[in-house]
């Protein structure tokens, strides 16, 4: 464990370097997820038997990924570092504004590496951060809770919780929502739906990610694509479509 949490930490602090851009992180997170995958690998070999179940799991408020889609996420490398620097960032501010310790984090549709909330237990002690975890499949919260337990971690896990965060309570209030349930222009996934229930139920907590916008954008679609990678060309925003944040979330209408 010792060798593999000092692998872990040093990853948190290439991802943190302030003077790295995200594209400069690709092949860092490209090295994290093996690394992640080695170790359910070792724990749970039969994990590799979820690659032949493609069916999504559908609920009444988004389609949920199966576990080995879930973990293939990380495939989205610049996503990963953002969502990873960004709820680390979150977490610093958040002991600025609050007095009491350890802060409580609640990561909704964790997976079954434990991607985000890894680094988070690794780069905070226990005195300034506890977690709970929440996925709709069983299999990842078995794999998530393997992850946690070969780190150490479990000790630090307030709840670790199979089931539909959109319509689930929590025993305790979080100080820190983070859920990354959502594909592209906010369709298929239940961010919305999970990022409601939650914050309606800690009305007090922080909502990572803080903003999500969909512009109606005017663009040249043909040109952008004909490079590759695809490049961002002109581009008129003609307004916000829509925006998720812990306010939005709040007064949101039941639909």
């Amino acid at each position: 464990m010792d060798d593999s949490l000092n692998i872990l930490r040093n990853f948190i602090l290439t991802i943190l370097d302030s003077e790295r851009d995200f594209k400069s992180l690709e092949g860092p997170v490209l090295h994290y997820g093996i690394f992640l995958r080695q170790i359910l690998n070792s724990k749970r070999p039969d994990f590799i038997l979820q690659k032949d179940i493609n069916e999504p799991t559908q609920t009444p408020s988004g389609t949920a990924l199966t576990p080995w889609h879930a973990a293939a996420c990380m495939e989205d490398r610049t996503r990963t570092a953002a969502f990873i620097r960004g709820s680390i960032q979150a977490v610093e501010r958040a002991l600025k504004q609050h007095a009491h310790r350890p802060l409580h984090l609640v990561e909704a549709g964790c997976g079954p590496l434990g991607t985000l909330v890894l680094p988070l237990l690794a780069h905070f002690n226990r005195d300034e951060l506890v977690v709970s975890v929440v996925d709709l499949h069983e299999e990842s919260i078995e794999s998530v809770s393997v992850m946690l337990d070969h780190f150490n971690f479990l000790p630090r896990v307030r709840q670790v919780v199979c089931g539909d965060a959109s319509i689930m309570s929590l025993d305790s209030l979080a100080d820190i929502i983070v859920t990354e349930t959502m594909n592209t222009a906010l369709s298929g996934e239940p961010q919305v739906a999970i990022s409601r229930a939650l914050v309606r139920q800690h009305p007090n907590a922080m909502l990572i990610p803080q903003s999500i916008r969909i512009d109606f954008v005017l663009l040249d679609y043909a040109t952008e694509i004909s490079n590759f990678p695809p490049k961002i060309g002109d581009r008129r925003i003609v307004e916000t479509v829509f925006e998720l944040t812990r306010k939005t979330a709040i007064e949101m209408k039941e639909e």
